[in-house]
């Protein structure tokens, strides 16, 4: 990972487009831009990650490991954050996040979205939203998939 101290304020992404101007600059002033190359794990199931990260360029996949298979669940881009779920709950990732392609990405520290979340519990409403349009998202993925398994074997079907 190739780290740089660049505040840039990025704006457009699904929590920081949920908070007023004020929350966003003083989440901004603890923001660092990395540039990951492809193949890079980002977040791994079982580890607590230490950053918020905001895709800011390139694609990233979501899958879940079960068992012995990994599972892709989706296959996310520019805007969108990883964390959040570690960061109310402070249990390990469910989901492993690895970059398709260089990406650059923000990183705030989880410590320092901590202490803003304190001054400002509003924030909470943000991230439920982000958090339950990931629910929606992974609900779809496993409507869209129990219905192609369905289709393939109509003993299923009549279950």
């Amino acid at each position: 990972m190739n780290n740089h101290n660049d505040h840039t304020g990025q704006s457009s992404n699904e929590l920081y487009d949920r908070l007023s101007p004020d929350i966003r600059a003083k989440l901004s002033a603890h923001e660092q831009t990395s540039t990951v190359p492809a193949g890079e794990r980002l977040i791994s199931h079982r580890e607590c990650p230490r950053h918020l990260m905001i895709v800011n360029s390139g694609s990233v996949e979501i899958s879940l490991p079960t068992g012995k298979r990994i599972v892709p669940v989706a296959v996310a881009a520019k805007g969108k954050v990883f964390g959040l779920r570690t960061l109310v709950s402070g249990s390990p990732a469910e989901i492993d996040v690895t970059a398709l392609e260089e990406c650059e990405l923000t990183l705030l520290p989880i410590s320092d979205v901590l202490e803003v979340l304190k001054q400002h519990p509003q924030m909470f409403l943000a991230i439920a939203q982000v958090l339950s349009a990931d629910l929606k998202m992974v609900e779809a993925v496993l409507r869209q998939r129990t219905l192609s398994m369905a289709r393939r074997s109509p003993a299923l079907a009549a279950g």
